[in-house]
């Protein structure tokens, strides 16, 4: 009797953690920054300012925004087609191989994803991810050069 009654609380058990599992909404990786593709332009901009970013130009192509990320500076950029998002950036201030690492680690574990890299001489690290489970495909660019880092994230429209 013993027995069964272990076995039966552990059957419980289980189909309790399974039954959680399953009630949890699944973690939306679409869009850009908080957005949705295909989010409308006048609808990010009477939203972003609640998030702590501020509005310095925009167009009717699109939104650039000051804020922070990661701790670090930047600019959050929004692109539009015919008034919906379809692409985005992140400008960080600093172009430095920490932040570049940071970054990239950041995106990698929100993503789940692995990234291709290239990298040319001591200046120059590209990252691309196509996470599985989303419409983005992401490049990470840091030229020290230029004095660039920057994180591109375009709508993946199915032709590939």
């Amino acid at each position: 009797m013993k027995k069964l009654f272990l076995s039966l609380a552990f059957l419980m058990f289980v189909a309790l953690a399974f039954g959680q599992e399953s009630a949890m909404p699944p973690k939306d990786l679409s869009g850009f920054s908080g957005y949705a593709w295909a989010s409308d332009i006048a609808y990010i901009e009477s939203t972003m300012d609640t998030k702590g970013f501020e509005l310095i130009a925009s167009g009717h192509r699109d939104l650039w925004y000051r804020g922070e990320i990661l701790g670090e500076g930047l600019h959050l950029v929004y692109y539009f087609e015919n008034g919906m998002l379809m692409g985005g950036m992140w400008i960080f201030d600093h172009a430095s191989k920490d932040a570049y690492w940071e970054v990239n680690h950041f995106l990698r574990d929100a993503y789940q994803s692995t990234a291709s890299l290239k990298i040319r001489g001591d200046n120059f690290i590209e990252s691309e991810m196509g996470p599985y489970g989303s419409d983005a495909w992401i490049i990470h660019e840091l030229d020290i050069e230029r004095e660039r880092h920057i994180v591109h994230y375009y709508y993946r429209r199915g032709e590939e």
